[in-house]
């Protein structure tokens, strides 16, 4: 037997990604590597052991030394090194942010469009008893007399066109089902929730249509913020290091003797540190200039799709307000005309078709519609 499929909401499943999805993961240790390379920013250099003997003649003796030194001691550009790993936290924060709504919204689209298919498999069942009845009906006639053989071949080929509508729903539901387990990072048999195929609620999501909270726009900005502490690091290099030296010393059986040291280095030749200054400076400006140009796309990329969802939403009120009514009528005034005999199998074959068409491209326009809502949301950073 095959194990019962776990039913999973939109919210569920959504849960459900953002604690298996290996992109959250290798988010998260992005993170955490830049808040262990935080540590890193107050440099206390190296420390040396040292011993040492020098031999000053009959007369004079033996000094021995006995140090300990610490070199290459950075503090004052640690300040500048540690507001650039803030930033490098953020950056990644930020990054995490930009894959988690990413995995939203592919989740969201793909239960969309199981739901889609569900809907298709509905209509599609509905089709295959309306033409049964007719392929039974124009069996009859012909066992009968009543019509000849080509009436019957075209019911029996209406009728083998929507065993095929049926197989095609089918299979796209478990297309799209393993779309979603991909993201849901699971094996298991899944499915959704069954429910009326309807456009998703806008009010709320529309009430801003700011793209300040857009995820990669959040990120390109995050990233100039970054360019620009660099310009610090770079900067930050001209600053001393410090060093200190501590020594025993030992003059042939006289012990108790010390010395100490105590230096800063600076650098002098420093042409190179300018040049690497320049170059932080035009990366900030380039990373600056990227944002600006994210912006403009996002902002172009929004303005698009609410024009879009517009003009979506205004053939659905076509549909809803007549062309769908229109459709329930032909299906039923066919249908008893056609029992009745007052209409002819090529008509019948024709007006059931056009009211095919109106609903297939109803199901359609409503599956378009919430694409744009989840992608609009996407981009305003909504999800």
């Amino acid at each position: 037997n095959s194990p019962i499929p776990k039913t999973l909401t939109v919210e569920e499943a959504i849960a459900m990604a953002k604690e298996n999805y290996p992109s959250l993961k290798e988010s998260q240790a992005i993170i955490e590597r830049e808040q262990a390379m935080k540590g890193t920013s107050f440099d206390f250099g190296s420390t040396s052991l040292y011993t040492g003997r020098e031999d000053q003649g009959v007369q004079q003796g033996v000094l021995s030394t006995y140090g300990i030194q610490q070199g290459n001691i950075d503090l004052l550009s640690g300040f500048s090194k540690s507001k650039f790993y803030k930033e490098r936290i953020k950056l990644g924060e930020k990054f995490y942010v930009v894959n988690e709504q990413q995995l939203v919204r592919n989740v969201m689209l793909a239960y969309e469009q199981i739901s889609y298919n569900k809907a298709q498999l509905r209509f599609a069942k509905q089709l295959d008893s309306v033409y049964a009845n007719f392929r039974s009906a124009a069996e009859s006639r012909y066992d009968t007399g009543e019509t000849g053989k080509l009436e019957f071949i075209a019911a029996s080929s209406e009728y083998q066109q929507i065993q095929v509508l049926r197989q095609q729903a089918y299979d796209d539901i478990e297309i799209a089902k393993r779309a979603l387990k991909q993201y849901l990072g699971t094996d298991q048999e899944i499915e959704t929730v069954e429910s009326p195929y309807q456009v998703i609620n806008t009010i709320a999501i529309l009430d801003s249509t700011s793209v300040a909270n857009n995820p990669l726009l959040q990120f390109s900005m995050q990233n100039a913020e970054v360019s620009k502490a660099n310009i610090g690091v770079e900067k930050s290099q001209f600053l001393p290091k410090f060093s200190f030296s501590y020594d025993k010393l030992k003059y042939n059986d006289f012990s108790g003797f010390s010395a100490y040291q105590v230096g800063i280095s600076i650098p002098l030749w420093f042409f190179p540190q300018k040049a690497r200054i320049k170059a932080a400076k035009a990366d900030a400006m380039i990373a600056e200039n990227q944002y600006l140009e994210q912006k403009a796309v996002v902002e172009s990329r929004v303005s698009q799709l609410i024009k879009s969802l517009e003009k979506t939403e205004k053939i659905l009120k076509y549909y809803k307000e007549g062309a769908l009514l229109l459709a329930e009528e032909q299906i039923a005034v066919a249908e008893s005309a056609s029992k009745e005999g007052e209409i002819d199998y090529v008509n019948y074959i024709t007006i059931l078709n056009s009211a095919i068409r109106i609903k297939q491209n109803h199901l359609q326009y409503i599956n378009q519609y919430n694409q744009q809502t989840i992608e609009i949301q996407f981009q305003l950073g909504n999800l």
